[in-house]
């Protein structure tokens, strides 16, 4: 959903035609669609269940079928304590500007991405901070081109090399798209 709601914004900043631009979105999904299922289950039985990542879910869920426990009152407060604080964290940041915490961060804050990619985030915070505080929104939009090249620059590196890895199949560079 939020790749349509770009691409719908996209198309009203460049002045396209929003039904041309509907019936195109439309169009790529009925294609996209049977070739990502195809995809999925091609490299399923190519490669093996175990290899992708979708079947942590149901490894889940058959641990629960079978091990059945009784309700947790700890993790339904837990629960509780968590939407609590997100409508907390939202509500100020609605209402005040200064207020840096978004509730997004609170949710993703324990997820296996953050482990790996929080240094960088606190990285990219500190130095726009550090470009907002020094030169202001000038600098800010100035550099941005720089930035998108660094980001830019790693995905093309990236695809190079898995792109040599499956056309010479030897295993490369592990890229996280």
């Amino acid at each position: 959903m939020p790749h349509q709601l770009e691409g719908f914004k996209l198309a009203e900043r460049s002045g396209a035609d929003n039904r041309k631009f509907m019936i195109a979105m439309l169009l790529s999904i009925l294609v996209a669609t049977p070739i990502s299922i195809w995809a999925y289950l091609h490299a399923g039985y190519k490669q093996g269940g175990p290899y992708g990542y979708g079947w942590q879910p149901f490894d889940r869920l058959q641990g629960w079928l079978y091990n059945p426990t009784q309700p947790d009152p700890a993790g339904a407060i837990a629960i509780g304590v968590g939407t609590i604080s997100t409508i907390i964290l939202a509500s100020m940041r609605m209402r005040f500007i200064w207020w840096s915490l978004h509730p997004a961060g609170f949710a993703v804050s324990s997820s296996w991405s953050m482990n790996v990619f929080w240094s960088s985030i606190f990285i990219s915070w500190a130095i726009k901070y550090a470009i907002l505080k020094i030169g202001g929104l000038k600098l800010h939009r100035q550099g941005i081109p720089f930035f998108l090249g660094l980001i830019l620059g790693e995905f093309v590196v990236g695809s190079i090399w898995s792109i040599r890895g499956v056309v010479f199949h030897v295993p490369s560079y592990l890229i996280l798209f």
